[in-house]
């Protein structure tokens, strides 16, 4: 049916929906309208589309309607977090125009009604209490509240509490009657959002009533944060907010605020700005979530306070920032400490510009008040926890697991020994991996008591009354529980500490061995002689290792490193697990995923401990550090990125480790800092968003696409295209292309190393159609499998030749350390230092002047040796700044470097060229100027500034340059050259100038070559088409008589008949 309206009867809305933190989620709106067609009739419709926030959305719609709306966030990517997911409301438009909608408010603000009234009596007063929870009031159209919300509240007469309401949802209303004067009453509200900020607030309100009074309040005040936007998160960096009171009222407000959810707090000014409005700046607060507090009085005396925590988190854009394109410094100096301590010291005392593990509770005090250090809360992609070997008794017993479950004081460890800078994790799935984390698992806290209960469950009695309880199997007393602890690592060291004298006070007789890290490793993941490890995971952005770490084809026992050491088998959570891994959609995945967590700690498969919540810290020496979502400053975008400051290239970044490697083989190498390294050695074939991980972007592979595909058996699979990059090469020089990754699939396939079991075990085949095209065929249809089966690329040359030799193959000895990477490998000093050192033929690689002259015809060439570059000539017609024309020379000049650049023209191909007002534009009003788009990235200009305007795009970035004052003539930092002519105008001597110049924005060099005059430019020209030697980054050349005619002219020039000499060479 078809509403018949003409526009100017409607209302235009645009609808910007902002979602910043989620830019891959789906969206649904739904709508809910009558809308009148005829007279006395009334249609009504409903529709409901996705969207793809952000987006921007255009309505007509009828004015003086009510439209419900409903807008609903769901299917979001892995390890995204959705704070909002619902709003419900209502639209209406007065009158036919143009309205803006951008959803991108935030409720900060309590919405409560007080109101005490007395009676005639005067001594007996009538209490009402309505509330919200949580409203918006700034939202530019009629939202009613978000309905996520739950409320409890709780009011005290004199110090007695007269109601508790329990917990409520969304909205409540509460009055009573013959409440006795004069009294002091308190109000308490709390709000507890469904939403992953904001998650609680707390509002109090204390007055006195006297004989014959009485008290109103509404809405006492509400908090404004600008720059929000619809996921709650600031990145603009300095904050600015508002307190917004109620008519006056409020007075003497102050504000707030923290970093730490509430431990400490840090006040802030006020300033008024009108009667019921006050600003206030928390300044440049970065990767942190920020907590409000407010306190003041009313006209009356009354004290109103609120607290919010975790109202917004801030991501600064400067810490946003990052490129695909680096490394920026020249080498990679990796300081090795013994501690995390000893690394700590060493950035306060300068030694390095960057730590690899959060920094430590007791220096994040001193480190703050410190000008030198940057530092930017985050919450890791990693977990602690006890490990539990399933294949030794007593661990084996579920009984004697959940009392360990119980004895295990996480909350103690946080607050005491991490300060706070912890999260307490009740399951495998950390905080910073989102909507995976299953809320609804079962919790095991503290408690001694339950402790013993699940001992004696277990028949773990002590029958002989020795103080030590005995084996339920054998009777006699137990044996000794081995509890293996890091020597390294203060927080853990400590934990099992606790849980061995836990264990002994309720008669449990331990073995504690505080060992180093090596040692740990072969007690653990070789030898498997522990009953519990005081373990330690980095994950990553998808929740897969529930698969790797948990599921029964992991434990490969006794063969030694396998993930899943504890030995955990069981049948029902392998089901979960391989639906983790092999379902297609969203929602199975999540489903799949929080059933693993409820069976782990229904099992207490492990005893998860805390998720690092903490600080990375830099150096203000170093610019460019990327705070990447789950890991801080200290990530791959950061060490290509990163630069010193004031000197975007060059130089040497000091990285700190706080443990040594232990094993640089790509296939063997299992700790986070082997990886650290061999990960800036080998590439994969994709990479992820630093700041939204959920987004995949190009490595190894440009682009990639995925189809549906029948495996043999008529399984459902997919198949994966990979189009690679055409310019990588490995660190030796070898060219990179489709038949290395083949080889690294079909290898690991054939070899089975137990990293990679769970990335090759869906793969069916591997195809390469051509030099830089892979086709990889699945048997699956996994969620997850474009993350699956990326993996480190490996060399075919050098690894073909190993074979089965791999699990006692050293790169690092044979000299093999060799990947296609942002970095090379030169040496590992044990105990001291690692330098890995800038590839300077990284595909990826940005550094201006890399290519100097000398390098010619090098970076206007692909990798292939085919040409990579445009010739650009200037206009024959007046154009540009000086509104000149060029000459037929420029043509011949381009033509002698056409025959030089022949060998590498594909046969049949043409040169391209441009007439420069193709390439650059020219406002003669202002004088800007910009460059276009070409087809190749690279250029080569043949004309001087004055006809060629690429080459007065470029002339004052040039070391040799061009200017026109007094006229034209060519500068160097040392000299002047200036054409010389006779008295009828013709060239005695000309110069002209040859340079190679890097556009960093464009990642792009150009060889400019222009002469004073015309005879200047085509010498430059004949001199590169001679192959005559290059060098610097600018030369002069010099062409005069050679001939004996006294002048220089063209045909003399052509037939190689005058003198061209280089006169200056500039470095």
């Amino acid at each position: 049916m078809v509403l018949h309206k003409d526009p100017s009867e409607l209302a235009k809305v645009i609808k910007d929906y902002r979602v910043a933190l989620t830019p891959s989620i789906s969206a649904r709106i739904e709508r809910d309208a009558n809308v009148p067609l005829f007279p006395y009739y009334a249609w009504h419709w409903s529709i409901s589309w996705k969207i793809t926030s952000p987006k921007k959305i255009i309505e007509w719609l009828v004015p003086e309607i009510n439209y419900w709306v409903w807008y609903e966030k769901y299917g979001d990517q892995p390890n995204v977090n959705t704070p909002y997911f619902l709003f419900v409301g209502w639209e209406w438009y007065p009158s036919p125009g143009n309205y803006s909608i951008a959803t991108n408010s935030h409720p900060l603000s309590s919405n409560i009604y007080v109101g005490v009234r007395s009676y005639d009596s005067g001594n007996i007063a009538n209490l009402g209490i309505g509330t919200d929870v949580f409203q918006d009031s700034r939202l530019p159209y009629f939202y009613d509240t978000l309905w996520s919300d739950n409320g409890r509240l709780i009011i005290k007469r004199n110090g007695t509490i007269i109601i508790d309401t329990g917990e409520f949802y969304d909205f409540y209303k509460w009055g009573t009657d013959n409440l006795q004067l004069p009294a002091r009453f308190e109000v308490e509200l709390y709000g507890r959002s469904n939403l992953y900020l904001s998650t609680n607030m707390y509002t109090k309100i204390q007055f006195d009533v006297p004989i014959n009074g009485g008290y109103y309040l509404s809405d006492p005040f509400s908090i404004i944060i600008k720059d929000l936007d619809l996921n709650n998160t600031h990145t603009t960096g300095n904050i600015t907010g508002y307190l917004i009171t109620n008519k006056g009222l409020i007075q003497n407000p102050s504000i707030e605020y923290s970093i730490d959810d509430g431990i400490t707090w840090v006040t802030v000014e006020a300033k008024k700005v009108s009667d019921n409005k006050y600003s206030f700046l928390l300044g440049n607060l970065m990767g942190v979530y920020v907590s409000l507090r407010i306190n003041a009085t009313d006209i009356d005396g009354a004290n109103i306070s609120q607290t919010i925590i975790r109202g917004f988190y801030t991501i600064p854009k400067e810490f946003e920032e990052w490129s695909l394109r680096g490394p920026r410094v020249d080498q990679l100096y990796i300081k090795i400490y013994p501690n995390i301590t000893s690394e700590a010291i060493g950035l306060k005392n300068n030694e390095i510009d960057l730590m690899d593990w959060p920094v430590p509770s007791e220096f994040v005090n001193e480190f703050q008040s410190d000008p030198n250090i940057i530092l930017a809360k985050f919450i890791e992609f990693g977990m602690f926890e006890f490990d539990l070997n399933h294949r030794q008794w007593p661990t084996s017993n579920l009984h004697f697991r959940r009392a360990l479950a119980y004895l295990t004081n996480k909350d103690a460890l946080i607050r005491d020994v991490l300060k706070g800078y912890g999260i307490r994790i009740d399951s495998p799935v950390v905080p910073a991996q989102g909507s995976w984390q299953n809320p609804n698992i079962i919790i095991y806290n503290y408690d001694p008591s339950k402790a013993a209960e699940e001992l004696e469950l277990g028949g773990f009695i002590d029958t002989d009354g020795d103080g030590i309880r005995n084996d339920p199997i054998s009777g006699t007393n137990m044996a000794p529980v081995d509890i293996i602890a890091r020597e390294d690592h203060i927080p853990r060291r400590i934990a099992g500490t606790w849980l061995a004298e836990e264990l002994e006070k309720l008669g449990v007789p331990v073995n504690l061995q505080i060992l180093p890290r090596r040692d740990c490793f072969q007690k653990v993941m070789v030898e498997y002689n522990y009953h519990i490890y005081t373990g330690g995971w980095s994950l990553g952005r998808d929740p897969d290792h529930l698969y790797d770490l948990y599921h029964s084809s992991m434990d490969i026992y006794p063969e030694p490193w396998g993930s899943n050491y504890i030995g955990f088998r069981n049948a029902t959570y392998d089901y979960w697990a391989e639906k983790v891994i092999k379902s297609p959609t969203y929602e199975e995945v999540l489903e799949a995923v929080w059933k693993c967590q409820e069976i782990i700690a229904e099992q207490v498969a492990i005893i998860p401990l805390y998720s690092p919540s903490s600080y990375s810290a830099v150096r203000t020496t170093i610019e460019g550090f990327v705070n990447a979502k789950g890991h801080g400053f200290n990530n791959y975008f950061t060490l290509i990125n990163a630069h010193l400051k004031d000197m975007p290239f060059g130089g040497t970044l000091r990285w700190g480790f706080c443990n040594e490697p232990e094993d640089l083989n790509p296939i063997r190498g299992q700790w986070v800092w082997d990886w650290y390294v061999l990960g800036l050695i080998y590439d994969s074939l994709i990479n992820h968003n630093p700041i939204y991980p959920a987004f995949d972007i190009p490595c190894l592979a440009e682009s990639w696409t995925i189809e549906n595909w029948t495996a043999p058996g008529n399984i459902p699979g997919l198949k994966i295209t990979f189009n690679l990059v055409n310019n990588a090469t490995w660190h030796d020089g070898v060219p990179f292309n489709s038949s290395d990754v083949k080889f690294t699939y079909d290898y690991l396939i054939e070899q089975q190393p137990p990293r990679y079991l769970s990335s090759i075990q869906n793969i069916v085949n591997v195809e390469t159609p051509d030099t830089y095209t892979v086709i990889v065929y699945c048997n699956t249809t996994s969620y997850f499998l474009l993350h699956k089966i990326n993996i480190p690329i490996l060399p075919k040359h050098i690894w073909e030749n190993v074979g089965s030799n791999w699990p006692t193959y050293d790169p690092e000895a044979e000299g093999t350390l060799i990947g296609t990477g942002p970095y090379k490998f030169i040496e590992w000093i044990r105990g001291d230092h690692i330098i890995l050192q800038a590839y300077n033929q990284y595909y990826r690689r940005i550094r201006p002047a890399l290519y100097t002259l000398a390098d010619f015809p090098g970076p206007f060439l692909k990798i292939n040796k085919e040409i990579n570059f445009a010739f650009v000539l200037g206009a024959s017609w007046p154009h540009g700044r000086y509104n000149y024309g060029a000459s037929v020379a420029d043509i011949i000049g381009s033509n002698l470097i056409a025959l030089r650049m022949t060998p590498y023209q594909q046969a049949g191909r043409y040169f391209i060229s441009y007439h420069d007002t193709d390439v650059i534009g020219y406002n003669p009003s202002t004088g800007d100027m910009w460059r276009g788009d070409t087809a190749y990235p690279h250029l080569i200009s043949v004309g001087g500034p004055g006809v060629n305007m690429l080459f007065d795009y470029y002339n004052d970035k040039l070391s040799a340059r061009f200017t026109p004052i007094g006229g034209w003539h060519i500068v160097t930092p040392t000299k002047e050259y200036w054409k010389v002519v006779d008295q009828s105008g013709r060239a005695i001597e000309d110069y002209a100038i040859i340079a190679i110049h890097y556009d960093e924005t464009r990642e792009s060099y150009v060889l400019l070559i222009g002469g004073i005059g015309a005879e200047g430019s085509v010498a430059a020209c004949t001199y590169i088409a001679d192959n005559n030697p290059l060098n610097g980054h600018a030369m002069v050349i010099k062409v005069y008589d050679g001939d004996g005619d006294g002048v220089v002219t063209f045909w003399s020039l052509i037939h190689g008949k005058e003198k061209i000499e280089v006169v200056e060479v500039i470095a």
